[in-house]
């Protein structure tokens, strides 16, 4: 199977402040920044390995499914979705089961993701932001980014390396943008490296973005929405959506 990978599955961390690096004095964290290292050593004695990529970037940046499917939380529940809870490990964090049939997984969200588990969300749909929950407390904020196929109830599956689909959604990031009617991003290739130049971005404006009400039906608005909102939102029938500016936005 081949994962049909639509979109990256950050932007707008322009709209957000740089943090200083909690753990290098002086130093400032990436915001944007990320290379492959699926496979990497983890743990004090390298005792595991990292079956993601972690992407660096400014606490707030909107995390978008990378294609369509069914939101969870919790993987091992297969057809029984739960309420979301903040992991040891991964924080705030959720499971997309994509059409395409690859789960894909995002962790060390800032809170818990804007929809309920369950929920059937349309590729570059905003799902969670960028924070640095559960063991990524203490140092930069970061998606850690996942993709698994063969993946069910009881059983892991294979973790297939990110990267390759990374960098080619990278490269197509202003599509993505053009969705929420933010400012194409110059030379998007130049930024994709092993160890990439950080931007100087100019200050962000303020944007908003649906985020799930209590009520189906209740509190829907689209004054003041990028086209590109408002025409998901037209879209997505049965869930409820207010106006609600991102944590951070335009700091």
């Amino acid at each position: 199977m081949m994962p049909d990978f639509q979109y990256f599955p950050l932007f707008g961390w322009e709209q957000f402040s740089r943090m200083e690096n909690p753990r290098k004095a002086g130093k400032f964290c990436a915001d944007i920044s990320f290379w492959d290292d699926f496979n990497d050593p983890r743990g004090p004695h390298g005792e595991y390995r990292h079956e993601a990529n972690d992407i660096m970037a400014n606490e707030g940046t909107f995390f978008v499914a990378p294609t369509g499917g069914v939101l969870w939380a919790n993987v091992a529940l297969g057809d029984k979705p739960n309420a979301w809870t903040e992991w040891e490990d991964g924080g705030w964090h959720a499971y997309l089961w994509g059409d395409d049939s690859v789960v894909y997984y995002g962790a060390h969200l800032l809170d818990a993701p804007f929809y309920a588990p369950g929920t059937r969300v349309k590729a570059g749909s905003i799902i969670g932001q960028v924070g640095r929950s559960g063991n990524a407390a203490g140092g930069c904020p970061h998606l850690h980014f996942a993709m698994r196929v063969g993946l069910k109830s009881g059983v892991q599956g294979k973790a297939i390396d990110p990267h390759p689909y990374l960098v080619d959604a990278f490269a197509n990031i202003n599509d993505l943008r053009a969705l929420y009617g933010l400012a194409p991003v110059g030379n998007p290739k130049e930024i994709v490296s092993r160890h990439p130049p950080l931007p100087a971005w100019a200050p962000g404006r303020e944007i908003a973005l649906p985020r799930r009400v209590d009520e189906p039906e209740q509190g829907r608005s689209i004054v003041g929405m990028a086209v590109g909102i408002a025409a998901m939102l037209a879209a997505a029938g049965g869930v409820g959506y207010e106006i609600w500016k991102g944590k951070g936005a335009g700091r």
